[in-house]
């Protein structure tokens, strides 16, 4: 089980990704696609699951809780993703960087609340077919003021 320190650590790595990745205030394109590969590797940690005929099957004492990340990944994350190392270590360093940040993503946070079902500014969202889903929310980020939506 990971301490509250460690959690948040990941926090502010997690942070420092969206800032390095110039995302903080949405992304598409390589940008998007190295902020998902980033998370992907950083929050499952180092154990993945095996595949077997096909199907994901996590072996015992590799077992990695939803939510959780391993710290030490950060680099070897970052790398494999193309994130800019340096920008993302500038921003570990800097501790008015980091506040920044995530004082802004706090509050954009704020503004959505995704389970057990989606709100954007306290409206909660029809449950409708996927592709209508998708619509709706992002109109309703968009309207919330997440340009990256729009």
């Amino acid at each position: 089980m990971m301490g509250d320190a460690a959690i948040c650590k990941c926090n502010v790595i997690e942070a420092c990704a969206l800032h390095a990745t110039d995302c903080l205030d949405g992304c598409t394109g390589s940008s998007a696609r190295a902020l998902v590969s980033f998370l992907g590797c950083f929050v499952a940690g180092e154990h993945p699951p095996t595949i077997t005929n096909g199907t994901a099957v996590e072996k015992s004492a590799a077992r990695v809780d939803e939510g959780t990340c391993e710290p030490g990944a950060k680099d070897k994350c970052a790398a494999s993703a193309g994130i800019d190392t340096k920008k993302l270590g500038a921003c570990m360093a800097a501790k008015a960087t980091q506040k920044a940040v995530l004082q802004d993503v706090w509050h954009k946070a704020r503004k959505v609340q995704t389970f057990p079902h989606c709100e954007v500014n306290g409206r909660l969202l029809a449950q409708e077919s996927e592709k209508d889903a998708e619509h709706t929310l992002k109109a309703a980020l968009c309207k919330a003021g997440a340009s990256a939506a729009c």
